[in-house]
């Protein structure tokens, strides 16, 4: 039966490995004929078994194939015994079924593969007997080494899987962590920014009533600047809810860009100067989600800090490395500034470069006063089973 679970890259490399090596074992075996000429049976199992060993290793559907049906594993089993059995291959010829053995205990699951091996081996150490007319005990070593590679299969296979729940599990424990981290960041925003405005609207109009009667010039001049302060209040709200925007990793990296620097441009009336590649996908979910908040957070703050500037937004991609690249010709500020903006409570750059580092990146950020400021990002789209 087949086992249940992931397969991944590095069981696709383990396969084309295991298969490279029985292509060796080929190689060998024709170079050690043992004093005498191969009959036709046996140039027919190394034909057969050097068609089949390549066919599986140059195409990458096969592994596919392997990986959606891993009883096929069995048929590739049976193929390579079979020809060995019956020709009576001797020598290394037969090592090509030990890696045929280590598939068998990578891709199916330990009770199948289990009963698989004991009957093959059987109809193996028969064929063999009957075939030389020795006492098996070559048949009897080959049989060990056989079960030795299956076993040593479904250890691998056992790390592979156990390397793949950790990664769910940590995975699990950043997205909790970032979602932990996004509730106190609103909470403080919304303290921050919205009840201090909101207040000062209570405080401002408490006074009209009054006004009123007594100065009615000074009531119609407060509740103007209540109705400004009011809608500063509804600019706040829309800041403050835009970290709450549906979420874009639905999207590929390329179009969520731009439709975030899209929304951007709309709120604040800015224009971007953007270069990125509408179909540029990344294979880690994480890096995307974290990226496009880090570019979102950087766009906020050349809107609170930056004044009337140029806006530009490049994001390239060259093997596995993203690079993404915000930058400004505003106000700028100088270390002092920053410490002191930091002090207040403004974590915008701070925010940005803990976004990175969650995701294995990143953000360097630079800027002189008057000169504009620069944020570069640098991360690695890799997933787990491919770092090393």
């Amino acid at each position: 039966m087949p086992r249940p679970g992931i397969g991944g890259s590095q069981l696709h490399e383990l396969t084309r490995a295991a298969l490279s090596l029985r292509l060796v074992a080929v190689f060998i075996a024709l170079l050690c004929p043992f004093g005498r000429n191969l009959s036709i049976l046996q140039i027919t199992a190394v034909v057969a078994i050097v068609v089949l060993s390549i066919f599986e290793v140059r195409s990458p559907e096969s592994l596919s194939l392997l990986e959606a049906h891993p009883l096929l594993t069995l048929v590739d089993l049976t193929v390579v015994v079979g020809f060995v059995v019956v020709a009576g291959a001797a020598g290394a010829l037969q090592l090509t079924v030990l890696t045929t053995a280590f598939l068998v205990g990578v891709w199916v699951d330990r009770v199948g593969g289990l009963v698989t091996m004991v009957l093959l081996l059987v109809l193996y150490f028969l064929g063999w007997r009957t075939r030389s007319g020795q006492d098996g005990s070559t048949g009897l070593i080959m049989s060990f080494m056989l079960m030795a590679m299956w076993f040593l299969g479904l250890v691998v296979r056992k790390a592979a899987d156990n390397e793949q729940r950790s990664h769910k599990v940590l995975q699990a424990s950043i997205i909790a962590t970032t979602a932990a981290e996004e509730r106190a960041k609103l909470a403080t925003e919304l303290h921050d920014k919205l009840a201090k405005t909101i207040q000062s609207v209570a405080l401002t109009t408490s006074v009209i009533p009054d006004a009123v009667e007594s100065d009615p010039s000074r009531a119609i001049m407060v509740a103007k600047q209540a109705h400004q302060m009011s809608a500063q209040a509804v600019s706040e709200l829309r800041c403050v809810m835009s970290g709450l925007r549906e979420d874009s990793t639905e999207l590929v990296f390329g179009e969520a860009v731009i439709g975030l620097v899209s929304a951007w441009q709309c709120a604040e009336d800015r224009h971007v100067r953007l270069s990125i590649d509408k179909d540029m996908v990344l294979e880690r979910q994480d890096v995307q989600f974290e990226v496009l908040a880090a570019i979102s957070e950087a766009l906020d703050n050349i809107a609170q800090h930056a004044g009337p500037c140029d806006v530009s937004v490049v994001a390239s991609k060259e093997g596995p490395t993203l690079s993404v690249v915000v930058r400004d010709t505003g106000k700028g500020f100088s270390e002092p500034e920053l410490r002191a903006c930091q002090r207040a409570g403004h974590q915008g750059v701070l925010d940005i470069q803990r976004r990175l580092l969650r995701v294995g990146g990143r953000a360097e950020v630079s800027s002189e006063v008057g000169e504009g400021t620069t944020v570069t990002m640098v991360v690695q789209d890799k997933l787990w089973e491919e770092r090393e």
